[in-house]
């Protein structure tokens, strides 16, 4: 895991561009790599790209940018590949020669053997940049699922990239300002996985790769994978289905867990977790596993996580959140997270992170397990409401339009995609909710919202004709809040603040492909997903574990915050003049849910919904504040000069010698 960044640019020959655009990389994104940087510079082409590492693997030798033998493939590359030792030896085999001993130059070689399909033969979570002097041209990749950011820019004769967006940011030609389309969708819970608040800069889409003409800076965005949903389930016996998928999950552990540094797992006290921590700890001896504990009853799980821990004999390290606990986390969360946010439970993985950080640099989290193996209630919902498992006769059918007519605009959204995500749920209630919570000047500066339009350009609907509401979602969800928020704000932003990996054994490929062969009822039976999880797991996690229903984590958001407590600390995102210079919330609204949140009981089912818009808003002026009003300010503060800077990277040098 660690931080890339590089440019495509005439300014590229200019020194002391290059030089100060290589302190403000270093500045900016030293948190994901604080253990060595360097850097490469084409002497052929305007190419210049960054690397700044975690140590992980390879940790004698493994300085970036690597290149192969002749120099003319150069890499700068985060992440890990699970599968590397089995690559290196095939490639080894076919006469390459290996001069480190880190995972990433298993890339450079198979990219010299097979060109760019090679990408299919890479077990991980990657994002990288690979520079091809001869081709010249320049490819940027990002993992199957999106687990690690990579973002991008372009400018004419110019692009540039970097694992966060602050990155882009360091030139300071790239104009700072929200995307307002953007913040529309956000605005309406629409989080797409190429989007981001800001105008100009892009995400490259999970699954996918960019291929960078250099001379012209055009590029073209191709797709190497999709989770392949639809499938005609397979026919075989259940046992063998749980068993094979065991023997996955084992696997895809196995691979995750480090050899050269220590490790841990996030345990929260719900099933995934509890798999994963589970099946480690048969795997290797003991390790320190880290849980979140709230004050609200209603919040806390980690009575359940301190269970088992204790029966697996695990140290565990336990993060306690009371009121105000929350109030700089969040703020820092934001920054790091670069979007806005519903809720602040990222603030206190960024907590848990920073207690993990003071005794491993990897932790296995339990990612995935919900989105593969239908454990939301949603799903449960859709197959109710579409798929009653009972006989069909008048009364059922009664009950399934019933069902249906609960799921907001259900036959316009049949009518426009075949079947219902249920992300439009969720559209519907907020679309109510638009004309209050934006200013009036923010909402006629843009046309009106066509919701049919904006997902057609931004998901691949036609993929989706022929799927069930329960796929269309999962297809849905997997090119919107699943890479774009959960995995972001929950996940890599807030370990990389702390300086530290997240592995996520359920994203594993081999895992997700498996799961679409599965028949529906393996996955969600009785009321319950994840049943075939909950079925490998017997025998191996407490009885009453196996059977909880699934909790969605939230943390308790404007508590945890002290708001009301110290409104002051919130009061340069907040004021009247603050609202009116970012020109999208609405205070008045803002004022309103402040209100109800003091007044609604805590056990209220609406206050979380309350406090999620309330939240969000916050977050977006908090944004705002950050990047567009303050962020010249940080430049200010990086380095003008860096000692080693004068040298490229060079595989000679050790990671001390360009630190």
């Amino acid at each position: 895991m660690c931080g890339i960044a590089g440019a495509i640019s005439p300014k590229i020959r200019e020194e002391q561009f290059s030089r100060t655009l290589l302190c403000r990389w270093k500045y900016l994104l030293h948190h994901r790599g604080p253990d060595s940087w360097a850097w490469y510079k084409c002497p052929q082409h305007p190419v210049l790209l960054f690397h700044t590492r975690l140590a992980i693997t390879g940790l004698r030798n493994g300085v970036q940018p690597l290149s192969n033998a002749d120099e003319t493939i150069w890499l700068t590359f985060n992440g890990e590949i699970y599968n590397y030792p089995e690559l290196k030896q095939e490639l080894q085999a076919d006469g390459y020669h290996f001069r480190t001993d880190t995972d990433g130059e298993v890339i450079v070689h198979l990219f010299d053997k097979m060109g760019i399909d090679g990408l299919q033969r890479l077990n991980g979570e990657f994002a990288f940049a690979l520079y091809d002097r001869r081709m010249a041209k320049l490819f940027l990749v990002r993992d199957r699922f999106g687990v690690k950011p990579l973002y991008y820019a372009s400018q004419p004769n110019a692009l540039y990239f970097a694992s966060e967006i602050k990155g882009i940011f360091a030139d300071e030609s790239f104009p700072r300002r929200f995307d307002q389309e953007t913040i529309r969708q956000y605005l309406h819970t629409f989080y797409f996985d190429t989007s981001t608040a800001f105008e100009g800069i892009r995400q490259v889409k999970p699954g996918h790769y960019i291929v960078v003409d250099i001379s012209t800076c055009q590029f073209q965005q191709h797709r190497y994978w999709q989770l392949p949903l639809g499938q005609t389930p397979v026919q075989a016996p259940e046992a063998e289905l749980i068993a094979e998928f065991e023997h996955l999950l084992r696997s895809a552990i196995q691979l995750r867990i480090p050899r050269e540094v220590p490790f841990g797992v996030y345990l929260s006290g719900g099933l995934d977790s509890s798999a994963i921590t589970a099946l480690a700890a048969e795997e290797i001896g003991p390790f320190p596993v880290f849980s979140l504990g709230f004050n609200q009853p209603q919040y806390n799980e980690s009575g359940r996580s301190e269970q088992l821990a204790n029966s697996l004999q695990l140290p565990r390290e336990l993060v306690q959140i009371g009121s105000g606990d929350l109030k700089q986390a969040f703020v820092d969360s934001i920054w790091h997270s670069e979007i806005p946010v519903l809720n602040t439970h990222g603030a206190a993985k960024k907590l848990l992170a920073q207690r993990a950080r003071q005794q491993c640099k990897v932790v296995l989290t339990g990612e995935g397990a919900d989105e593969l193996l239908l454990g939301y209630s949603l799903f449960n919902h859709l197959q109710s409401a579409e798929n009653p498992n009972e006989g069909n006769t008048a009364e059922l059918a009664v009950l399934k339009g019933q069902l249906a007519g609960r799921l907001k605009h259900y036959q316009a959204v049949l009518n426009a995609f075949g079947a219902y995500p249920y992300s439009m749920q969720r559209f519907f209630y907020l679309q109510k909710l638009y004309p209050w919570m934006a200013q009036r000047r923010f909402r006629k500066g843009l046309q009106p919202f066509d919701w049919q339009a904006e997902l057609e350009r931004h998901i691949d609907t036609a993929a989706g004709r022929g799927f069930s509401s329960i796929e269309l979602t999962q297809h849905f969800f997997l090119q919107t809040d699943f890479p774009a928020y959960l995995l972001n704000y929950l996940g890599d932003r807030q370990e990389m603040s702390a300086s530290l990996e997240g592995r996520v054994p359920f994203l594993d490929h081999r895992i997700a492909e498996f799961s679409c062969r599965l028949p529906n009822s393996l996955k969600l039976r009785n009321g319950a997903g994840k049943f075939i999880l909950r079925q490998a797991l017997r025998g191996r996690l407490p009885e009453n574990l196996l059977q909880q229903p699934k909790q969605v984590f939230y943390a308790p958001a404007f508590d945890s915050l002290g708001y009301f407590d110290d409104a002051d600390f919130f009061a340069r995102y907040t004021s009247r003049e603050a609202f009116e210079t970012a020109g999208i919330v609405n205070p008045a609204f803002f004022s309103f849910l402040k209100l109800l949140i003091r007044v609604m009981p805590q056990q209220h089912r609406l206050l979380p919904v309350v406090e999620s818009v309330a939240t969000f808003m916050l977050s977006l002026q908090i944004l705002h504040h950050q990047y567009i009003l303050t962020f010249d300010d940080r430049l200010r503060s990086a380095p003008q000069d860096i000692a080693g800077l004068s040298a490229p990277v060079n595989h000679q040098l050790s990671a001390g010698d360009v630190r």
